[in-house]
């Protein structure tokens, strides 16, 4: 498994400079940093966890999330022994659950993340609430981190951004080294092939960002009610 002492080796190869003579550890390990908030964002990590009402009222805390991103699906109430995955009726329309949430938010408290409900019902004590989530990536030995969480085959165009961040933050020390626009330069193009990568990570590991809406306004009065599925 890559950790950061293998990963900044690769990075200070692709900037010539194995024996980080330009490029020191505080430097590098910053770039890292920026180079896995872009990739989080491209294709987060997605987990889940139910939360169980300890205290009656909408607003929860989300516990034991490491780089939490954001919500995409609430399913309350829950109940472990149901099935939540979506169904279709035989005119192709999602079967209505209302278990799967449409009216809630998440925010900030105190460093970490709430879930509020809204809606007419709210949690009891004892409730459970089954939430989804995204979050970001970590890097063993990079703040914290006890795994390396990214795809062995997207290690490579990792190495590119964190490089890019690097020579980027190396060349606006004017007057340092020779020719910092030139490096500049480099930076940039490196930067470009690494965004360009992130879009087209983004759009294969796109997903539902959240329940599939149910609630629709009719287009007209046979809207829903299977005429097509007649003809």
């Amino acid at each position: 498994m890559s950790d950061l002492a293998s990963l900044t080796t690769r990075v200070l190869n692709s900037l010539n400079d194995p024996n980080a003579g330009r490029y020191a550890q505080p430097l590098t390990d910053e770039a890292f940093r920026r180079a896995l908030v872009q990739y989080s964002r491209a294709a987060p990590l997605m987990d889940s966890q139910v939360l169980t009402v300890a205290t009656a009222g909408r607003d929860l805390a989300i516990p034991n999330v490491t780089r939490f991103q954001s919500v995409y699906r609430v399913i309350f109430p829950y109940d472990p022994t149901e099935d939540y995955q979506p169904v279709l009726n035989r005119q192709g329309r999602v079967i209505e659950r209302p278990e799967i949430m449409e009216n809630y938010y998440y925010y900030w408290k105190a460093g970490l993340p709430y879930l509020h409900i809204s809606g007419f019902e709210i949690p009891a004590v004892g409730d459970q609430i089954m939430i989804y989530y995204s979050m970001g990536h970590t890097v063993r030995n990079l703040d914290g981190g006890t795994v390396t969480t990214i795809l062995l085959e997207h290690e490579p165009m990792l190495v590119v951004g964190a490089a890019a961040a690097a020579a980027t933050m190396l060349s606006s020390t004017q007057g340092t080294f020779p020719n910092m626009s030139q490096l500049k330069i480099w930076a940039d193009t490196q930067q470009a092939d690494f965004t360009l990568w992130l879009k087209s990570l983004a759009s294969q590991t796109a997903r539902q960002a959240g329940p599939q809406i149910s609630a629709y306004w009719k287009l007209d009065r046979w809207d829903g009610s299977g005429w097509r599925g007649k003809e």
